[in-house]
């Protein structure tokens, strides 16, 4: 039998103790990741298409918003229900208050038959839904999709970058 020597068992240990402490966050589960992925691509590109019609520019994609987004519209699904995020508490989290200095959200649930051209164009009916996906206020945004009981569960989530 061949012995390990010290410092690779102390690094081997010190690895394994930190993987332990490292908090971890289960994402919520989703019921059909390909179909939600699809969804969440057409809703930003309709976001995309709308912006460029008014000529304003594109947002960027910011995946700490698209993972904020996410979450949201899993917790919405898997309740039932359709209700907005409290975003003073989130820029009021340093994760979050770093990074952006304003954040704005729109939401939304649709039966599974619509498409994401037909979900934005009920936000853009609506002045203050479209207010923000015009707005210039954000410089990027990120989308999160959940489905369940027929439905898309939708949150946008819009931010401006310190």
């Amino acid at each position: 039998m061949q012995r390990v020597s010290r410092p690779l068992f102390a690094a081997v240990v010190a690895a394994l103790l930190l993987s332990a402490c490292l908090p971890l966050k289960p994402l919520p589960p989703l019921s059909s990741p390909l179909a939600e992925d699809h969804y969440t691509l057409e809703i930003t590109s309709q976001i995309q298409k709308q912006r460029a019609a008014y000529g304003r520019p594109f947002y960027a994609w910011y995946q700490t918003l698209g993972g904020l987004a996410q979450e949201w519209a899993g917790g919405n699904a898997y309740f039932g229900i359709l209700t907005h995020r409290d975003l003073r508490g989130v820029l009021a989290n340093p994760e979050y208050g770093n990074l952006y200095s304003s954040l704005g959200e729109v939401i939304l649930r649709v039966p599974k038959s619509y498409s994401a051209a037909q979900a934005v164009a009920i936000w853009m009916a609506s002045p203050s839904h479209r207010s923000k996906i015009l707005s210039s206020t954000y410089t990027g945004m990120g989308v999160g999709v959940d489905d369940s009981g027929g439905y898309w569960y939708v949150v946008v989530n819009f931010g401006r970058l310190r």
